[in-house]
């Protein structure tokens, strides 16, 4: 996610629209941990990876997407995202 992204998503979080087609927040899982961008975007598919946040989804509505382009498991969030639930976060390491 951009920069701008990033600080928004921090500061108020997601609100889920069932109407809206992506039909939430695509997520991999934790077994992933932020390292080299070019790795992320090869495991996932990424567009970019400059920022990562870990968030809580227990008690969260998630469902299995599929697989991402770098074969991991892809999941849709379809449920709203507080601050709250923002376990950690940062910028990906260059290294």
């Amino acid at each position: 996610m951009s920069k701008a992204e990033y600080k928004q998503f921090k500061k108020v979080g997601f609100t889920y629209d069932p109407k809206d087609p992506r039909q939430g927040i695509s997520a991999t899982t934790t077994n992933l941990p932020p390292h080299n961008p070019n790795k992320i975007i090869e495991f996932t598919g990424a567009l970019g990876a400059d920022y990562y946040v870990d968030i809580d989804v227990s008690g969260k509505k998630v469902g299995y997407k599929g697989p991402t382009k770098g074969r991991q498991p892809d999941y849709k969030i379809r449920d709203d995202v507080t601050p709250d639930d923002i376990v950690g976060s940062g910028r990906v390491s260059k290294k």
